[in-house]
C-alpha cells in the first residue's frame, strides 16, 4: 500500500515550489523598486505605514525582554571561570604591592638626598646609618642605629638627619649603637640663637618641651627665629640646626628669658642617620640652616606635640674622640650649664662695660 503522507508532499511540492519562486521574485522587485525610487515613493510610505503600526507591539516586546537579558546577564557573569577572577585578584595585590614600594623608594630618595645635602653644606665626615629601633619608655628618648665600633663609631660622636642635630652616641657594641636624642631629659646641648647669637644651654622635661635657658632678658628674641648649635665645646659643629622657637617671655626673676624650642625632625621620623667623625672646626655654618630648616619645618610642624624633651649630661668629646672642655663623665647637664653660664656672664660684662665706656 503507497505510503499516503509522501503521495501528499510529491502532490504538493510542485505549488510549494511556485510560491517560493513568486515570493523571491516579489521581493527583488519590491527591493529594486526601494532602491530606485525616491524618499516619497509608495515602498517607503508602505514601509513607514508598517513602522507606525508594529512600532507599539516592538516597544511592549523590548520592555518584556528587558528582565529576561538581565538574568541571563547575571548568570554570565556568576559562571564566569574562577580561576580567571583569582588571576585578576593576584594582579591587583601585585600592582598594589609595586606602588607602595615605588612610594618607599621615593621617600627615601628623599631622606637621603636631603642627608647629603645638610653633610655637603657642612663639609662633614662620618657614617651613615639606620635606625632599627627606639626607646619604649616615657623617661627617655634614645635610638638604636646598625653600625658600630667595627664602622668606627665611637662614644659622644655627634649624629645629624638632613634637617639638622639630633642627638650624641652614647654606648656602641661592634654592629649597633645606642643614640640618645636631644629631645632625651639626659641630654643638652649649647646652642645660640641664630639672629641675635645670644648662647644658652638647650635643656628639657618629660613633658616633650624643650627651653633654651641662660639667655638674658634684655636679648631681642623673635618666635620663629632658628637655633643652632654654638659649637662650644668641640662635640657639634658651630651653626648646626636643632630648633626654632615657639614661645619667648621674660622669666619670674627677670635676669633671664624662658624661651621654648620645637625640635626640626620629631623623632618618630628618623629612619635614616650620618654620625659625624670629623668636620672642619674652622666653619661657621649658622646662616646655611635657614635653608634646612625649611625643608624640614612641615614634618616638624605635624609632629612637635610628640617630642620628648632635651637635657644633656653626658661627657663632652670632640668630633676625633679626644676630651674637651664640656662637662666631664658624670657632672651632668649642670656643668653644661656652668660653661654656657660663663659665656653669657662675658657677654653681659661686656655689655655694661660697653654702657660704661658710652656714658663716661
Amino acid at each position: 500500500m503507497p505510503d499516503i503522507s509522501t503521495s501528499m508532499v510529491e502532490r504538493r511540492s510542485p505549488k510549494a515550489t511556485r510560491l517560493l519562486v513568486i515570493f523571491v521574485i516579489a521581493s527583488l522587485v519590491i527591493i529594486t523598486a526601494y532602491a530606485r525610487e525616491g524618499s516619497r515613493g509608495p515602498v517607503h510610505a508602505l514601509r513607514g505605514v508598517v513602522q507606525t503600526v508594529a512600532s507599539p507591539f516592538q516597544l511592549v516586546g523590548s520592555q518584556i525582554e528587558k528582565p529576561f537579558a538581565a538574568i541571563d546577564t547575571f548568570f554570565t557573569n556568576a559562571s564566569a571561570d574562577s580561576a580567571t577572577l583569582s588571576e585578576l585578584s593576584d594582579e591587583n595585590s601585585r600592582l598594589t604591592a609595586q606602588l607602595a614600594q615605588m612610594n618607599e623608594y621615593a621617600n627615601e630618595n628623599a631622606r637621603l638626598a636631603s642627608l647629603v645635602g645638610l653633610t655637603d653644606a657642612y663639609d662633614l665626615s662620618g657614617v651613615a646609618a639606620r635606625v632599627v629601633a627606639t626607646s619604649s619608655d616615657d623617661w627617655s628618648d634614645t635610638i638604636t642605629i646598625d653600625k658600630g665600633s667595627s664602622s668606627g663609631i665611637k662614644v659622644d660622636l655627634p649624629v645629624v638627619t638632613g634637617g639638622g642635630v639630633i642627638g650624641q652616641v652614647v654606648s656602641v657594641s661592634a654592629t649597633t649603637s645606642v643614640v640618645r636624642l636631644v629631645t632625651d631629659p639626659e641630654m643638652g646641648i649649647s646652642a645660640m640663637l641664630q639672629n641675635s647669637r645670644a648662647v644658652g644651654v638647650l635643656t628639657g622635661s618629660v613633658d616633650g618641651s624643650l627651653s633654651l635657658t641662660y639667655v638674658s632678658s634684655d636679648t631681642d628674641v623673635l618666635v620663629g627665629e632658628i637655633v643652632v648649635t654654638s659649637g662650644l665645646g668641640g662635640v657639634y659643629p658651630k651653626g648646626l640646626p636643632i630648633g626654632v622657637v615657639t614661645t619667648t617671655t621674660p622669666s619670674s626673676s627677670g635676669q633671664y628669658r624662658e624661651i621654648t624650642v620645637r625640635p626640626i625632625w620629631p623623632s618618630q621620623h628618623y629612619e635614616e642617620v650620618y654620625v659625624v667623625t670629623s668636620y672642619d672646626d674652622g666653619l661657621d655654618g649658622t646662616e646655611l640652616a635657614t635653608s634646612f630648616v625649611r625643608d624640614a619645618g612641615s614634618d616638624a610642624a605635624s609632629a612637635a606635640t610628640a617630642t620628648s624633651a632635651t637635657a644633656d649630661a653626658q661627657p663632652a668629646q670632640d668630633a676625633s674622640g679626644q676630651a674637651s672642655t664640656a662637662p666631664a663623665s658624670g657632672t651632668g647637664a649642670g656643668a653644661v650649664e656652668a660653661d654656657t653660664q660663663a659665656t653669657t656672664d662675658e657677654q653681659a660684662d661686656g655689655q655694661a662695660d660697653g654702657q660704661t665706656e658710652g656714658g663716661a
